[in-house]
């Protein structure tokens, strides 16, 4: 191989080389380079790129991007070789995270420093909604995920070596297994037998199979006779279709042995079901689903995970995930006793190693019982020579030492200890070298003898020592610029403008009541107490305590300020009963809007629990009229999906056949809803605020006999206790038509 060097111009030169020829053509093939720097450099960089030639690990430089590697990956390899789980999986994370942020760079030019930083900018604030840093565990997935690109890219040719595999990645914390106890078994079954899935729950409870390999089961994969089941696919819900696909791995094709009870349950499931379909003027084949609807298509996996939820609220049990069934048969089965392989077969693990370290924390707990099956085995003699242990003269002098142990105070440097002591004198030493030892004795009255003591680590400070370093360690800002940083923090972290709002309001006429940073707990009291309360009982003191307690967290941790609101009890919050309407209240103010605009605004408010800004979100390509949902962007920016009745649907098309949008579907902002409601509101003298829908919404479907549970997910709460507090506006002889006498 050839190569040459040729000066183009002062600091530039250009490297020539023969890399051989093209085995198609025959045709002479040359590699042009060019290089910044002296003569010696180019001259470097010549020799390298011979030796890469003649080791046969030479890669031509293309402009080949990292993103368009990724994708090509993708579209080559991961469709053909993966399930369609993992490649929707894989194509979230490329193209939400890591093209975004490392499309741009050239594949060859990926360095370890550019994986390094995206990862840590990644744990910091790599959401996509800007709240906040991405968990380890996450990121640790998408480093393996470029690992196994990258890889890829090595063996098509493309770089020399994979340069994920010298980064350091994140640790993600071991999570806690939450699992269901023994006791609270029969709670469970008990609660289940009301809801249609009963069968499901049992069986998966039973046997530790995953919610698709359940619902994917036919009858031709149950064998009643012998009481096993063999768990050969699964199914797997993708863009709302739900389809067949192959196990999760080779090892999940497995067969089950089923208890007894668990096998009467199933025959007597299926005499039901073969019985329901001879009404239906069908046959039960082998071929059909073990678990599915009457016509026979396949279950929805959402609707069995949050029937299951409601199922753990009607029994009054800590909630868990329905995948935690999985979890708590295995957790039962190896605290009696049986051992490990068996469980790993039954769950179709890959290893006994996987199943060892997910259930560790069970094994551990079986300790106590293996040493005592082992102090079993051993003869009599051996533990009377144990018990019956007399010292001898040898081992005086070590015993000696032994008690000698208390006189011995010091411990050995630069070893992890969870002695306060230890750390305040290392946290100490380091302040102690900030200042000289005549400064810290005036700034703290001591002598000089004392600190210096204290800073050779022969005597530990004292209080009125530790009081004067905290002062150094305040910072010397001024007191009025100490909001304006906590709300430069909120809005970093993505607080939205009313939240802001809602803190500088706050927060404003607390700092001008009291000294906040000399505050004690009497001055927060004697604030708080002052606030007089509004049509609402104490909401609005209560609103200043959640303020002022976010304030002063944020002053601890940031400067290490004191916190005083850690003594203070938070107000009491009244239990008002909010307004809403009624039926005949919300036709009357569809009758009384000007617009069919207006009409739709009200209908779908009513019908569908909407927040005004859910309301004006909505575009037209987020309606769905055969189902009749609407997807929007709900509260913390999340997608969700709202229903909504004929009413809306009339008024809607209506009005969409005569509007034109380009965005939202309204043309109109949240001032624009909010000055058309008020506009309605004195004229026909009903309250008629944004949110006075919202629990209309509440009560009409309380009224009709739905149930908290179903209220709570139709209207996208976050808690019940949300739902009870607007259901309370149900009138009291609406609450009459549910009222049975006790003794009758």
């Amino acid at each position: 191989m050839k190569g040459s060097l040729r000066q183009r111009s002062k600091g530039s030169w250009e490297i020539t080389m023969d890399v051989g020829r093209d085995p198609t053509t025959g045709k002479r093939l040359r590699h042009f380079e060019s290089v910044r720097g002296n003569k010696k450099e180019a001259q470097r960089r010549l020799a390298e790129l011979m030796f890469n030639i003649n080791k046969g690990s030479y890669i031509k430089l293309t402009n080949l991007m990292l993103g368009d590697w990724l994708e090509d990956w993708i579209k080559g390899y991961v469709t053909t070789n993966c399930t369609a789980r993992t490649l929707d999986s894989y194509q979230t994370e490329i193209n939400n995270h890591i093209t975004p942020m490392l499309g741009a760079i050239p594949l060859t030019e990926l360095r370890p420093q550019h994986l390094q930083s995206y990862y840590a900018q990644a744990l910091s604030q790599g959401r996509v909604d800007g709240k906040g840093g991405l968990s380890p565990r996450t990121v640790l997935y998408q480093h393996r995920i470029l690992s196994e690109a990258l890889n890829h890219a090595v063996k098509m040719g493309l770089l020399v070596r994979n340069v994920a595999e010298v980064v350091d990645t994140p640790h993600p914390k071991r999570t806690c297994m939450n699992t269901m106890a023994s006791e609270d078994v029969p709670k469970f079954l008990k609660a289940s037998r009301e809801t249609p899935f009963h069968e499901i729950y049992c069986t998966a409870l039973f046997t530790g199979m995953r919610l698709g390999e359940l619902l994917g089961l036919h009858w031709c994969n149950v064998d009643l006779k012998t009481a096993t089941l063999y768990v050969v696919q699964s199914l797997y819900k993708r863009r709302g279709i739900c389809k067949m696909v192959e196990t999760k791995t080779s090892h999940s094709r497995r067969s089950i042995a089923l208890p007894p009870t668990l096998n009467n349950l199933l025959l007597q499931y299926r005499a039901r079901q073969e019985a329901e379909k001879i009404l239906l003027g069908l046959v039960l084949k082998k071929s059909d689903l073990l678990f599915a609807h009457p016509d026979g298509s396949p279950l929805d996996p959402g609707t069995v995970s949050k029937t299951f939820s409601k199922v753990l609220y009607m029994a009054r049990l800590p909630h868990i995930r329905f995948h935690d069934l999985r979890h708590t048969h295995a957790t039962l089965m190896l605290k009696a006793g049986v051992h490990p392989k068996i469980v790993q077969e039954r769950l179709g693990h890959g290893s006994i190693a996987v199943t060892l370290d997910t259930y560790s924390h069970v094994v551990g707990g079986l300790q106590e019982v293996a040493a005592q099956r082992f102090e079993s085995t051993l003869d009599g003699k051996a533990l009377k020579i144990l018990t019956d242990y007399e010292t001898s003269d040898e081992a005086g002098p070590c015993r000696q030492n032994v008690g000698n142990m208390e006189e011995f105070e010091s411990e050995p440097r630069r070893t992890r200890t969870s002695n306060r002591l230890i750390k305040s004198q290392q946290h100490t030493l380091k302040l102690l070298n900030k200042l000289t030892v005549s400064q810290l004795a005036e700034l703290s009255n001591l002598s000089k003898a004392f600190i210096s003591q204290v800073k050779h680590g022969t005597r530990s400070p004292s209080p009125k020592l530790l009081d004067a370093l905290a002062t150094l360690e305040r910072p010397n800002k001024p007191d009025k610029d100490y909001l304006d940083l906590f709300l430069q923090s909120r809005r970093a972290r993505g607080v939205s403008p009313r939240t802001l709002r809602y803190y500088s309001e706050r927060l404003s006429k607390f700092i001008a009541f009291v000294n906040y940073l000399n505050a004690d707990r009497q001055d927060i009291e004697k604030y708080l107490n002052s606030i007089p309360p509004n049509q609402y009982g104490l909401a609005t003191r209560h609103a200043s305590y959640r303020a002022i307690k976010v304030f002063y967290r944020w002053l601890s941790t940031e400067y290490e300020l004191s916190n005083p609101v850690a003594g203070v009890a938070a107000p009491i919050l009244g239990k008002p009963i909010l307004p809403s309407l009624t039926k005949e209240q919300v036709k009357l103010l569809i009758e009384q809007a000007e617009t069919v605009r207006d009409k739709a605004i009200i209908a779908l408010f009513t019908e569908s629990g909407l927040r005004l800004s859910e309301l004006v979100s909505i575009k037209s390509e987020n309606m769905d009229w055969e189902l009749r949902t609407v997807r929007i962007l709900g509260k913390g920016r999340k997608e969700a999906y709202a229903a909504f009745g004929e009413l809306t649907e009339k008024y809607l098309k209506s009005w969409l056949r005569q509007y034109q949008p380009n965005g939202s579907i309204w043309g109109l902002n949240q001032w624009g809803v909010t000055s058309m409601l008020r506009r309605l509101e004195a004229s026909t003298g009903l309250p008629c605020n944004p949110h006075t829908f919202r629990r209309t919404f509440a009560c009409l479907l309380r009224k009709a006999g739905v149930d908290t549970m179903t209220i709570k997910d139709l209207g996208r709460w976050e808690s019940l206790e949300m739902v009870q507090r607007y259901t309370r506006s149900v009138s009291f002889l609406d609450s009459m038509r549910f009222y049975k006498a006790p003794l009758a």
